[in-house]
């Protein structure tokens, strides 16, 4: 199996992906108003506000230890990078099996089968990486064969 270059993705904070949390939190706060009386409501909400501030801490800001900031693909073999990145020597790298990727219009979704069995997804929308970067992971996930 021919090999495309190597890529390095290191991916940048997305104003695309902290907007997507901001939209669905509000919408469940203004759904649970609908539905739930008030004081239900109100506690409810303050969960939702951890929910969102905790996914845009770990998936936006890649400030956290199970943060995946960084993937890797060399000589047919695709790596993952987790941790914190203010601490790069925290950075804990983990070989892994590509299954497919679905190519939408506005986003890359990746799919890996970690060395415990287990199954990650990984959205890249255009603004994780730069324009040149994301061409190349949409052509690689476009074309790349799987065995």
């Amino acid at each position: 199996m021919r090999s495309p270059k190597p890529l390095d993705l290191k991916f940048r904070p997305s104003r695309l992906l902290y907007g997507y949390f901001v939209g669905v939190h509000g919408l469940a706060v203004m759904g649970l108003y609908l539905l739930v009386p008030p004081f239900v409501a109100v506690v409810l909400m303050v969960l939702l506000l951890f929910s969102a501030g905790f996914y845009i801490y770990r998936d936006v800001y890649f400030l956290h230890y199970h943060s995946l900031g960084h993937i890797a693909f060399a000589d047919n073999r695709w790596r993952i990078f987790r941790g914190d990145v203010r601490y790069s020597s925290t950075l804990g790298a983990q070989q892994v099996d590509w299954l497919d990727a679905v190519v939408l219009p506005f986003a890359v979704v990746l799919r890996f089968r970690l060395l415990s069995g287990r199954v990650q997804s990984v959205l890249v929308l255009p603004d994780h990486l730069d324009a040149h970067q994301y061409r190349k992971l949409r052509q690689i996930a476009n074309f790349a064969r799987i065995p």
